[in-house]
């Protein structure tokens, strides 16, 4: 039997404990679902579409998430590779901080190499790396 998202919200509140873990556990299944689809959807065609993508996923700080805002400080599109950089501010590693200052070594004008020097300093800072 599938379950609804909102039998699923509504499972939470039961009484019984074991009710409510495994709601916790199908929504977990769904949310992993919900990332895959929406990490597709930052190799779609159309740029604006890959930027809410990256916005949708924010919040899932999973390595496959992560590596997709990674892949997409590649993109041709200015919007699509500096919400991949305030993306990985928000959830990156100290792993990521290459990837940022390559991107800033491609930095097309002086707000998109504001935007990745921001990131960068940021995550430095937030690692005690400065």
């Amino acid at each position: 039997m599938k379950k609804t998202i909102s039998s699923l919200l509504s499972q939470l509140r039961s009484e019984e404990r074991n009710e409510r873990l495994l709601a916790i556990r199908d929504l977990e299944k769904i949310k992993e679902i919900v990332a895959k689809s929406l990490i597709k959807s930052i190799d779609d065609k159309n740029p604006n579409v890959q930027v809410e993508a990256i916005r949708a996923l924010w919040g899932f700080a999973h390595p496959p998430v992560l590596k997709a805002y990674v892949k997409a400080l590649h993109h041709p599109n200015i919007d699509v590779r500096e919400n991949a950089a305030n993306a990985l501010e928000c959830f990156g590693d100290p792993t990521h901080i290459r990837a940022v200052e390559q991107a800033l070594a491609r930095a097309k004008d002086k707000e998109e190499e504001r935007t990745m020097r921001t990131t960068i300093t940021l995550l430095k800072k937030k690692y005690g790396m400065q």
